[in-house]
């Protein structure tokens, strides 16, 4: 069996996500984590103290939260892109070294907005990690890895649906499919995808099996001011290990399985009246 773990959506830099204990900002100031932060500190050390070892790692997009240029830098508490990247790498320390010797680190493109144009947030990233570059870039766009001839689809985004969102995934896996027997090739047996901050999800086709990864980046507010505030909220943030084994195969059982580590959504606050 190989294992691997699926991190993405850190969005390190924002109020609303993990922080490095003790960072010293590019003001020179040491951060301090507010309440939030603390929790979710909590839970990241938790994770990083329970993982087994990885012989792979996925950094699956929007790992900083960028510049946040629409609501003028009022909710990241590190305005710097550099030391947001530098402070995900604080963060990312002992998780990579749960990554066996001789194991892969791969880093995906996250969305413009907190990346930048170029995805060069992701790119920094993962030239400061030592990610080899395969052909130009650290970086990829879409991730087709071959496990022991088992392949997983891996990418950053997904569509996002208020009602149902595991039909999203089941599209997706319809989409694998209809690519592969076009293609004339043995369809992914796994599809993953990150993004909409949404509950962890799975969907199965078969022997097929598609997962939506939860974020580490509690609900924000830019989500509390949208038109549904009660959708675009998780009751979990975490990550999602993956297992693969080809042998499984000749027993007709799906060679990809999940396995979720999930921490508790902080609850809505609530006003009382006096």
């Amino acid at each position: 069996m190989r294992t691997g773990l699926l991190l993405g959506d850190l969005h390190c830099g924002s109020m609303f996500a993990p922080c490095p204990e003790g960072f010293v900002t590019h003001t020179g100031s040491v951060h301090q984590p507010n309440i939030c932060q603390r929790y979710l500190n909590t839970c990241w050390h938790d994770m990083c103290d329970t993982l087994p070892a990885l012989d792979w790692l996925v950094l699956a997009g929007d790992m900083v939260d960028g510049e946040q240029p629409k609501d003028a830098a009022h909710f990241i508490w590190e305005t710097d892109a550099l030391y947001q990247i530098m402070a995900a790498l604080e963060l990312l320390k002992p998780v990579l070294a749960r990554v066996r010797d001789g194991g892969a680190v791969y880093i995906l493109e996250g969305s413009r907005y907190h990346t930048g144009i170029g995805a060069l947030g992701d790119e920094a990233l993962g030239r400061m990690l030592g990610v080899p570059r395969r052909g130009v870039w650290s970086r990829k766009p879409w991730l087709l890895l071959n496990v022991d001839g088992i392949t997983l689809d891996i990418a950053h985004r997904q569509s996002m649906a208020s009602v149902y969102p595991v039909r999203v995934l089941e599209s997706e896996l319809q989409a694998v499919l209809m690519r592969a027997a076009t293609a004339g090739e043995v369809a992914p047996y796994a599809v993953i995808r990150h993004h909409t901050h949404n509950e962890y999800l799975v969907a199965a086709r078969g022997l097929r099996v598609a997962c939506a990864v939860p974020a580490w980046q509690v609900q924000t507010h830019y989500a509390q001011v949208s038109v549904s505030p009660n959708r675009l909220y998780s009751a979990y943030i975490g990550s999602v290990l993956v297992h693969v084994e080809a042998e499984r195969l000749r027993r007709l059982q799906p060679p990809v399985w999940f396995e979720p580590i999930l921490y508790e959504h902080p609850r809505a606050e609530k006003e009382e009246l006096a």
